[in-house]
């Protein structure tokens, strides 16, 4: 796949592509969600999936849309920010050559470039969260949270998370040849 200079950064499309995809879900189910839901909500639920916690429908939507904004904001900064900190703090395989002056700025790009894939899945998850409020709400007899679906998501979701962050590793595992570095 081509890759995109933004600036001195260096985004792959597929990672852009799946980020704006997930988003676009995010988005998606929060239009089906204002379409469905009631006008009082149940968003919080105990540990045997009963409700104890209610906002408005414009409430929770606007709920949401804010936490997809600053969950975007947070992991894409934060993954920006490396580039701030001394190289010392850099803590991945091989830090004794991603830590050199030349070197520094390509780690900095690769850390960057993986904050969208992980905000993605991130996304898909708080989604998927908003879907499952959805259906809560919508049971017959009053709102009720299936908690062994949640449990299998947030299991689903831990995995799916941690997937990116070993291959970010693996980036890191073997230096690149010097005909790379000096692309960077």
């Amino acid at each position: 796949m081509p890759d995109m200079k933004l600036g001195k950064s260096l985004i792959t499309m597929k990672h852009l592509i799946f980020f704006w995809s997930c988003l676009a879900v995010y988005c998606a189910t929060l239009v089906y969600a204002w379409l469905r839901l009631p006008e009082q909500v149940a968003t919080h639920f105990n540990a045997g999936g009963a409700p104890n916690d209610w906002m408005s429908r414009d409430g929770f939507l606007l709920f949401s849309a804010g936490m997809a904004i600053f969950l975007t904001a947070f992991f894409v900064g934060l993954f920006y920010s490396v580039r701030f900190f001394p190289p010392s703090t850099l803590n991945v395989p091989h830090p004794e050559y991603w830590r050199r002056p030349e070197n520094f700025p390509l780690a900095c790009r690769k850390i960057y470039t993986w904050s969208f894939p992980i905000t993605g899945i991130s996304l898909l998850f708080l989604a998927w969260v908003n879907f499952s409020i959805l259906s809560a709400n919508l049971v017959a007899g009053g709102p009720r949270l299936d908690m062994g679906g949640f449990f299998v998501a947030i299991v689903f979701f831990v995995g799916a998370f941690l997937a990116p962050v070993f291959v970010m590793c693996r980036d890191f595992r073997i230096p690149p040849a010097e005909t790379d570095s000096s692309r960077a």
